[in-house]
C-alpha cells in the first residue's frame, strides 16, 4: 500500500469520526425520542403538588369541625348558666357559687373531646345595668388553663 493510499484512507476515517455523533449526543436523542417513562415523570412533579391539596383540605376540615365543638360548648354553658338560680315573680333570679359550678361542670363534660380546660378557658360573667343605661359586671368565674402572655396585667398580677 502506498503511503498516499494510507493517507487518504486516514483522512477517510477522520471524516467518519467526525461525521459520528458524540456518546453524549446520541444518548440525549435517544431520551428525546424514549417516551417510556414520560407519565412516571408527571407524577414526580405532579404528585407533590396533589398531596399538599389533600392535606391542607384534611387540616382545614379538622380547624372547621375543632371550631364548631368549641362553639357548640360555649353555646351550652351559655344556655345552662342562664337558666340556672332561684326565680321568684317579685325578685330579681338569685345564682348561686355551686349553680355556676354545676355549669362549668358541664362545659368540662362537653369539652372532653378536645381537652377545653387544657387549652383554653371558660369564663362566666353577669352584667348588670347601671343607671345612665351602661352595663357593669357584677361578679365572675372561670375555669380552665390560659397562658399569662394571653392575660390581662390585672390577671397576671392575681395569679
Amino acid at each position: 500500500m502506498s503511503a498516499l493510499t494510507k493517507n487518504a484512507l486516514a483522512d477517510g476515517k477522520r471524516q467518519d469520526e467526525a461525521a459520528k455523533p458524540s456518546l453524549i449526543s446520541r444518548t440525549l436523542r435517544a431520551l428525546a425520542k424514549d417516551d417510556s417513562g414520560l407519565a412516571m415523570t408527571e407524577f414526580a412533579f405532579i404528585a407533590p403538588i396533589f398531596l399538599s391539596l389533600g392535606l391542607m383540605g384534611s387540616v382545614s376540615a379538622y380547624y372547621t369541625i375543632l371550631h364548631m365543638q368549641v362553639s357548640q360548648s360555649a353555646m351550652q354553658v351559655a344556655d345552662n348558666a342562664s337558666r340556672v338560680g332561684e326565680a321568684d315573680v317579685l325578685t330579681s333570679k338569685r345564682v348561686f357559687e355551686n349553680d355556676i359550678n354545676g355549669s362549668l361542670v358541664g362545659a368540662e363534660k362537653a369539652g372532653d373531646v378536645f381537652e377545653l380546660f387544657d387549652h383554653g378557658r371558660v369564663i362566666v360573667s353577669s352584667l348588670q345595668q347601671n343607671s345612665d343605661g351602661g352595663q357593669w359586671i357584677a361578679w365572675q368565674r372561670s375555669k380552665g388553663w390560659a397562658s399569662p402572655d394571653r392575660m390581662s396585667p390585672q390577671a397576671r398580677a392575681r395569679r
